[in-house]
């Protein structure tokens, strides 16, 4: 999906990743979503 607000996502998506990149070494579950977010991929 392609929002209104792609600057305000994008900003968004940077501070996920920064909380993704530590906890997706403690759950398998994040880390297989962070993993599809990465690649660009829809769930």
């Amino acid at each position: 999906m392609i929002s209104k607000n792609v600057l305000l996502d994008i900003t968004d998506i940077k501070k996920a990743k920064e909380i993704l990149d530590v906890n997706a070494r403690k759950t398998p579950l994040v880390k297989s979503f962070y993993l599809t977010s990465k690649t660009g991929g829809e769930i």
